[in-house]
């Protein structure tokens, strides 16, 4: 009977980190809002980004809690650090080959449209490629 408290305890706790960072979302999308138009979607992303750091902050505590002290810190630290780079590198190839392609031979919506796909391949493809070669574990369980 405790456990079933407990876990149903836990479950309300995660509903109000959830809400807690969709607050905070919610805020900070609001005041990306105030940004001029051409920063808005940026300043919404780093609302997110920002929102989804806290819940994944006030997480590991609950988990940490919850696993008795051990949740291996130094691995995920890593595993996220790897993950990062290899994220940040395939954006950046993404938006170079976007750009490289920019103003081609097609226009309007068809060469914007061109752009956007090429850049997307390019993103994935650039991430599988660096997260290879940073030999992050979650990528060789995706080939099982």
């Amino acid at each position: 009977m405790a456990t079933l408290a407990r876990s149903s305890l836990l479950m309300a706790f995660g509903t109000v980190v959830s809400r807690a960072t969709g607050l905070i979302r919610q805020v900070l999308q609001g005041a990306a809002l105030l940004l001029p138009a051409r920063w808005a979607v940026t300043g919404m992303a780093a609302a997110y980004t920002l929102s989804y750091a806290v819940g994944l902050v006030i997480t590991a505590r609950l988990l940490r809690r919850r696993l008795g002290g051990y949740l291996d810190g130094r691995r995920l630290i890593r595993t996220y650090g790897k993950l990062i780079v290899a994220s940040a590198l395939a954006g950046a190839l993404g938006w170079a080959a976007a750009r490289a392609g920019a103003g081609a031979s097609l226009t309007g919506t068809a060469g914007t449209s061109l752009d956007l796909a090429v850049g997307a391949l390019t993103m994935v493809a650039g991430y599988l490629v660096l997260a290879r070669l940073l030999r992050t574990g979650e990528l060789s369980l995706l080939r099982r």
